[in-house]
């Protein structure tokens, strides 16, 4: 029994790491600006103690270790008179904000979590034809918004976010 609830750990601590370089981070243990990249987490990440850092991975594995979500999440956002842009989650990011509603929002490691989410996000959509609009800040905005949104729950419908 211990060994296979071992390997179930090492699953899901596997699937945090993986987690991780897909938002932007580097090198998981340095601490060295110097190996940097411009990802906005990956500054944060190194910013951050090794116990905030194994924190921050435990944080991740449950958040994926949950059961997947059966609804869509989808919402529009959009810029000012420009296009609308559709956003679907993707599972992991499903996962994320369904946590992340459970978690209290002025920490500073759900903080960080939402960060790890939008930068993944953005580094996913990279090299796609996106509306000139959609920076990290932006789509960090229209996460933030949507996450809003669906704490108060109250939509029937995917909301349209604008961002302007």
């Amino acid at each position: 029994m211990k060994a296979k609830n071992d390997e179930s750990v090492d699953k899901r601590f596997s699937e945090a790491l993986e987690f991780l370089p897909g938002a932007g981070i580097t090198d998981l243990y340095s601490n060295d600006p110097e190996q940097g990249n411009d990802s906005p987490v990956d500054e944060l990440w190194r910013k951050l103690d090794i116990l905030t850092r194994r924190y921050i991975c435990c944080i991740l594995m449950r958040m994926l270790d949950r059961p997947p979500v059966e609804k869509a999440m989808v919402f529009y956002a959009s810029f000012g008179d420009s296009e609308v842009l559709e956003i679907a989650l993707d599972e992991s990011e499903k996962k994320a904000f369904s946590f992340l509603q459970t978690m209290d929002q002025d920490s500073g490691d759900v903080r960080f979590i939402f960060e790890l989410v939008v930068a993944r996000r953005f580094r996913q959509s990279e090299g796609k034809k996106l509306p000139k609009w959609m920076t990290y800040d932006n789509l960090k905005l229209a996460f933030r918004r949507y996450f809003e949104v669906l704490s108060l729950n109250w939509y029937a419908k995917p909301p349209h976010i604008s961002l302007s």
